[in-house]
């Protein structure tokens, strides 16, 4: 038998009226359980259904019990007994155990068991049953006890015999019609009244499970109920009828609410009878509606109108296990005040958008949602309202040429977007203007200077005339010299040249010299080479005649004559070494001889190239100084015709000297003019925009002073907004940009403050960081666009552009937002640039004066 542990002396008492219900196939395997059932095993549902019934056995209970009871009801009998169950964490209950067959068709398909509460005493009877069945003294039959005397105790345990069955079974029936479900019969009765017994006895067990499954129902109906009474919908149910039978509380107030509104539509309506009353109530063509809902298989949505009211309700069938229709749900919601709200909410977009912000939501009898909704309406209208009243008075002022007024306010996003927007073109316009006026003022002092300068220059001319007569004819005479200096050149060539011939020639000599010595010491060597094979053959013919001479020595008498032969052959060959060794010995020195002349002849022949170099370097310096000079005559005669050249152009000069004077007053005159025109504008003339006035006076276009602590933020955001349009004409072909104009990212005057003090001071700063990294992006990808412009990739250029009109104007948002740091002396305290004062007047230290032209194709640019 299976042993389940853990366990604990903790007993759970089951609540006085609850039945544990549950069902089993034929082996004994959980297929149903109530939540009774759940709730005081401490299993979930989950954890028991598939599983085997034994899993609540206690380890107290008998095997003999449980065996007793498989053997009952697979007889087809039912069981009765008291068992003692596990539950989960090891704690114990007790129950009064009915077990059933089911059966299907006449087949038993499985077992079912109902469980009631014992009393104390069952209880206790049953702990000494299984005490004896532990210890053998008894057993079980259909969970009655044998083997020993049944006492009365035992026989309400197990249901004991009546003298009179038949009054009990009368008992019996008369406590089910009552409701009585939990009666005693003796199941173990054989014959036709046990079978009688035992089937009251399963139908009590069948009753108990339809009593515990209505229960369940029941609570869950009331928690669905209390669900729905407590619910924010407005819920309705009726019957297939459509008659009324359930309303939940928000769907109650709804109506009564509303009552005195219908009843303009509907007299006879009554908000608190609604409950009873059929649906048709609502309808003018109930018939229609009914059409409609006796289709319905699934979820009808629609609005109502009823007098001055708008609802919207759903609808949806209540089926039954077959699918057929017992009912309808109607979820109702009172769209009255939603739909006025649209409609006010329409009216004031469609004001709001015609320009009128005048309008207002109203709030009055607004609450929840549509309150916060107007209120939040009602904030937009008038931000947009206050905004525009600020750009437009703004607007007015520059209309009117009063370029100092700054639109002020709390506006946050794409309004204070605008707000700054507004500002900086203000701010730029001013400067611009303020600019300009100090460049008329400029161009009015210094029209004056150019005129004065003109007469004086017409002075200096006519003086610069006279000189230039006299270095005309002080040339003349030097082009004289020259010319005889290059004819007397011309003659030293001709010598140069022909002493180099000449000692060319001698060269060849003493080279065909030194060859002749050469093959001259080439035979004296041969000579020598064959004076030395005769003194060989002279010494050999000594060997054989000296050996003849033994020979004859040796034959006597008969050898005689050849031995006088062998000494005269030895005589004459003695003599042809002593001769050979004299014409070598005369031979070598010949041929020393001949090379210590070969050593002189080469000697002379390298003295003699050097002589020859020499002179080839002569005649060639002669050469160049007769080229110089015919080159230093020609120049000298092109000088002259300059200085004659000069001397009319300067002739001219005075002319167009007087010209210009001329000229200039007339651009006084315009200068006059800009002044007059531009003082309709109203600027703010600060220390920054007069400081660049000065600068640019002096020939100067940055934005700063030029030191490389200080930046001009105002100067350098108008020149980033200013630069793309430049950009986009190069791109158009309306203008000509270089490679040399679009410089380092370090040599601007932004790059120069970065890299000298600004990243030490504020580089901390995140948008110090993101400044730096863009303002180098964008330095290459203007050279990018240039270098593919001229490649004639316009695809590729016109999307670096793109890239570019996006960073700059982060770049002028990031300078905005250093400057009110940099302003307000955050970042560690370092103080913005200092401020230029304006001057009194304007000096003209150095002459230089900027153009128009290079102040449109280079300061923009170096304002990267």
């Amino acid at each position: 038998m299976k042993v389940n542990m853990p366990v604990t002396d903790n007993e759970v008492l089951m609540k006085e009226g609850a039945i544990l219900v549950s069902t089993t196939d034929l082996k004994g395997v959980l297929t149903e359980v109530n939540e009774e059932f759940e709730l005081i095993s401490g299993f979930s549902k989950k954890e028991l259904i598939g599983k085997s019934h034994n899993m609540v056995r206690h380890p107290d209970m008998p095997a003999a019990a449980f065996e007793d009871l498989w053997v009952t009801i697979k007889q087809g009998r039912p069981w009765q007994g008291i068992v003692k169950n596990r539950c989960k964490n090891g704690d114990y209950y007790w129950v009064e155990a009915n077990v059933l067959p089911i059966t299907r068709n006449g087949q038993v398909t499985g077992y079912m068991s109902v469980r009631y509460a014992p009393s104390r005493q069952q209880v206790n009877e049953a702990e000494a049953l299984y005490r004896q069945l532990n210890s053998g003294n008894a057993k079980l039959e259909a969970g009655k006890m044998e083997a020993a005397p049944r006492s009365g105790a035992l026989a309400a345990l197990f249901g004991g015999n009546s003298d009179d069955e038949f009054i009990q079974i009368t008992r019996v029936i008369e406590n089910v019609l009552e409701g009585n479900f939990q009666n005693k019969l003796d199941i173990k009765v054989e014959g036709a009244l046990g079978d009688l017994n035992r089937a009251i006895y399963s139908m009590q067990a069948k009753l108990n499970q339809d009593l515990a499954e209505s229960k369940a129902v029941a609570k869950n109906a009331g928690r669905i109920k209390e669900a729905l009474d407590k619910a924010a919908a407005n819920v309705m149910l009726a019957d297939r009828n459509y008659n009324i039978i359930y309303m939940n509380d928000a769907a109650k107030e709804m109506f009564q609410t509303a009552e005195s509104e219908i009843r303009k539509a509907l007299p006879s309506f009554d908000a608190s009878q609604l409950v009873g009353t059929n649906i048709d109530v609502f309808h003018k063509n109930p018939a229609h509606q009914r059409g409609m809902l006796d289709k319905l298989a699934g979820k009808f949505e629609s609005e109502l109108t009823v007098s001055n009211l708008i609802f919207k309700f759903i609808a949806n069938p209540v089926l039954d296990a077959d699918g057929v229709r017992i009912g309808t749900v109607v979820e109702w919601e009172d769209r009255t005040a939603e739909v006025a709200t649209e409609h006010e909410i329409s009216n004031l977009v469609e004001a709001v958008s015609r320009g009128d912000l005048s309008g207002r939501f109203d709030l009055q009898d607004k609450k929840g949602f549509f309150k916060t909704l107007g209120e939040g309406i009602n904030q937009v209208v008038t931000v947009v309202e206050e905004s525009l009243a600020g750009i437009n008075t703004t607007l007015a002022a520059i209309a009117e040429g009063d370029l100092t007024q700054r639109l002020q306010n709390d506006s946050q996003g794409a309004f204070a977007e605008a707000r700054d927007n507004l500002n900086s073109t203000q701010e730029t316009l001013s400067d611009i203007f303020g600019q300009i006026n100090m460049a008329a003022d400029f161009i009015n002092t210094a029209s004056q200077e150019i005129a004065s300068g003109n007469d004086n220059l017409s002075q200096r001319v006519e003086e610069q005339a006279s000189s230039l007569e006299e270095t005309a004819s002080g040339m003349e005479e030097m082009t004289s010299t020259v010319q005889n200096n290059a004819e007397n050149t011309r003659q030293a060539k001709q010598l140069s040249n022909g002493a180099r011939e000449i000692a060319e020639k001698g060269g060849e000599v003493v080279s065909r010299a030194v060859g002749a010595m050469n093959e001259i010491n080439v035979s004296s060597n041969k000579i020598a080479d064959i004076i030395g094979v005769i003194d060989e053959i002279a010494f050999q013919t000594n060997l054989l005649a000296l050996n003849a001479s033994v020979e004859a020595a040796r034959a006597g008498e008969h050898g005689r004559g050849f031995a006088v032969v062998a000494t005269e052959v030895r005589n004459l060959a003695q003599r042809s070494a002593t001769a050979a060794k004299e014409s070598k010995e005369l031979i070598q020195s010949s041929v020393e001889s001949v090379k210590q002349g070969s050593r002189l002849v080469s000697d002379s022949g390298k003295t003699l190239e050097e002589i020859v170099t020499s002179v080839r370097k002569v005649g060639d310096i002669v050469t160049e100084i007769a080229a110089a000079s015919d080159e230093q005559s020609a120049g000298i005669g092109q000088i002259n015709q300059a200085v004659s050249q000069m001397d009319e152009i300067t002739q001219q000069n005075a002319a167009l000297a007087e010209e210009a004077s001329a000229a200039s007053l007339s651009m006084k005159e315009q200068a006059d003019t800009m002044i007059e025109l531009m003082s309709f504008f109203k600027t703010d003339v600060n220390a920054s925009v007069q400081s660049s006035g000065q600068q640019q006076s002096h020939g100067y276009s940055h934005a700063h002073t030029g030191k490389a602590n200080s930046l001009d933020f105002t100067l350098a955001k108008s020149k980033h907004l200013a630069w793309k349009g430049r950009l986009r004409d190069f791109l158009d072909g309306k203008g000509g940009l270089t490679m040399d104009q679009a410089v380092s990212h370090r040599d601007c005057d932004l790059g120069t403050w970065l890299y000298s003090s600004g990243m030490s001071q504020f580089g901390h700063m995140p948008d110090m960081q993101s400044m730096e990294e863009q303002h180098q992006e964008m330095h290459s990808l203007i050279k990018g666009i240039i270098a593919s412009k001229e490649q004639g990739n316009m695809a590729m250029a016109e999307g670096s552009y793109k890239r570019v009109e996006q960073l700059s104007g982060e770049i002028v948002s990031l300078l905005g937002s250093v400057e009110s740091v940099v302003k307000s002396g955050g970042a560690g305290g370092v103080s913005p640039a200092p401020a230029r004062q304006a001057q009194p007047t304007i000096e003209r230290a150095a002459p230089a004066l900027v153009s128009a032209s290079s102040f449109t194709s280079d300061d923009e640019w170096e304002e990267f």
